[in-house]
């Protein structure tokens, strides 16, 4: 019997962690080898294996008939596998069961216990609630559950769970189109017409981006590759770095701070903190208290434009409070996003709660009707971090700028005051 998988696939065919996630666009071939790998498995040693979805109101919308294919195509229908009309047994005591997880109650899964592998079949659709009665019901010690997806909205739990911040024990793979060693002409034609006809779609359809609960979100495609690409990651401040604090400055609204390392493989982005009220002395205060007292601080142009109440401007204000003070270039914002579109390409960002906040943001900032930045909630922010991405190519300059004054200060020599006139 010779069977192909694609090189993606083959780690399916012997005991892996405990979650596996293919997530990507049509057409990539994720279901056909995850129902090639399955027989193949449940051949080699008894297995009992839940392939499941959300729905499935009969057995023709389960997966079966995809897994009786493909035991067809190995010749083993009949000499190993006996199927039935609701279930698959092999002859070593393997079965294939078929469940719709939105049916099952908290009672009748704990049925499922003994299962040693569960495929999810469009996992982009499981409810919060299936997950909640799913993953603690499968508990064999070496039980595995395989997950096949088409990322439909960034918010879906399976999405939010395994791709967003996978789980240690957890293999998130992307696959598309361009990975399916048996990719056809009629599949291409048909990618082709999707990308001349509906290009807003496309990248959802055959790229497996999903969608953003934000219509019109900005940063949607950058986001997702942020996240598949896990760039979201414990970070610590590099010491051998000078450290930023870039401020979107709000009167009324948000004031935002986005603080940041940068080096020659991108941005790192360390912590963030937005409040609104508050007087820049405030800002100054948390940074110290934070441990943020080292920080370069940068502020928009508008920095230097003086308050009529105080005849003072913001950056004069923060140098009084003891900082240094550089102010961000000054550029159109539409060249401010695609700056941040390609910072957020190499771009690490903290895992922590603060920077969770941004991210969040990021993804939820969008244009308005008549294409432009929307101003609201989640502006500030990605104001903030518009204007890091700007200034990171200065975060050198500033640190060298800085380090050559420390180094004229401790090079000066204090001569005494000598009094020629009083001898």
């Amino acid at each position: 019997m010779n069977v192909s998988l694609p090189d993606w696939a083959e780690c399916l065919l012997t005991q892996g962690p405990r979650y596996t996630i293919y997530h990507g666009g049509r057409g990539s071939g994720k279901s056909m080898s995850v129902g090639t790998a399955l027989p193949i498995r449940a051949a080699a040693e008894p297995l009992r294996i839940l392939c499941c979805r959300e729905i499935q109101q009969s057995i023709q919308e389960s997966v079966k008939s995809m897994l009786e294919s493909r035991i067809n195509a190995m010749g083993l229908n009949g000499s190993f596998y006996d199927i039935q009309k609701t279930e698959i047994n092999g002859a070593n005591g393997s079965k294939f069961i078929f469940r719709g997880l939105s049916d099952v109650t908290a009672d009748s899964i704990k049925s499922l216990a003994d299962i040693d592998i569960v495929w999810v079949e469009e996992a982009q659709a499981l409810s919060q609630r299936s997950l909640d009665l799913l993953l603690p019901t499968i508990r064999k010690e070496t039980s595995e559950i395989w997950m096949t997806m088409n990322p439909e909205l960034d918010t879906d739990p399976v999405y939010t769970t395994f791709i967003e911040k996978p789980p240690a024990n957890a293999r998130v793979i992307q696959v598309n189109w361009n990975r399916n060693p048996f990719w056809n002409t009629a599949l291409e034609a048909e990618r082709l017409r999707s990308k001349a006809d509906d290009p807003e779609r496309y990248d959802h359809i055959w790229e497996g981006v999903p969608l953003s609960a934000a219509s019109g979100a900005i940063y949607r495609k950058e986001m997702h590759a942020l996240s598949v690409n896990n760039r979201i990651r414990p970070l610590s401040e590099d010491p051998a770095l000078t450290t930023h604090a870039v401020f979107d400055l709000g009167v009324a609204d948000l004031t935002s701070i986005t603080i940041a390392q940068a080096d020659i493989s991108g941005l790192r982005v360390l912590a963030f903190y937005e409040d609104h009220g508050l007087s820049l002395k405030d800002y100054s205060d948390w940074l110290r208290q934070n441990g943020w007292g080292h920080c370069t601080i940068w502020l928009p142009h508008d920095g230097r434009a003086r308050s009529l109440h105080t005849g003072m401007s913001s950056e004069s204000l923060m140098k009084s409070y003891g900082w240094e003070v550089n102010i961000v270039p000054s550029l159109p914002v539409e060249t401010g996003i695609q700056n941040t579109r390609a910072a957020l390409k190499n771009a690490f960002f903290s895992d922590g709660d603060d920077v969770s906040k941004l991210l969040e943001h990021l993804r939820r900032y969008t244009r308005n009707k008549a294409g432009h930045p929307q101003h609201d909630e989640h502006s500030h922010a990605a104001d903030s971090f518009r204007y890091t991405c700007l200034s990171m190519g200065q975060f050198k300059a500033a640190a060298e700028r800085k380090a050559k004054q420390a180094d004229l200060a401790s090079r000066v020599r204090v001569v005494p005051t000598v009094n020629h006139w009083n001898r």
